[in-house]
């Protein structure tokens, strides 16, 4: 489509993420990830044209007309497998522990010593 709600890349190239963020015309652009752009709020995400929304009146009015793209990169060093399917019980229970900000809960887990 020519104005999608998020462009979702991944590459390793400086200058093709140049490219793709200056040439296209997007509600956001994430690089290398495909999951965690939508779980930061202080990330807009909203769309143009059709499939944009917005707020009106006073700043927001000139914000509205003056599009914001939201530009994320990810890199390669760091990969948790925990994020990817197959989600039996172990991965849910982590991300459960992650999620209540149980990092003391999730440590033991991760290391095996509490089920």
């Amino acid at each position: 489509m020519p104005k999608p709600l998020a462009i979702y890349a991944f590459t390793q190239d400086a200058a093709l993420r140049r490219r793709i963020v200056d040439e296209t015309l997007s509600g956001s652009v994430t690089f290398n990830d495909a999951v965690v752009q939508y779980a930061i709020d202080g990330l807009p995400f909203g769309g143009v044209g059709q499939s944009g929304f917005g707020q009106y009146h006073e700043k927001y009015s000139f914000e509205m007309f003056s599009h914001k793209k939201a530009v994320m990169k990810r890199g390669y060093l760091v990969e948790l497998t925990l994020r990817y399917p197959p989600w039996d019980e172990s991965k849910v229970t982590l991300m459960r522990y992650l999620y209540r900000f149980n990092y003391f809960a999730f440590v033991l887990s991760f290391l095996g010593l509490r089920r």
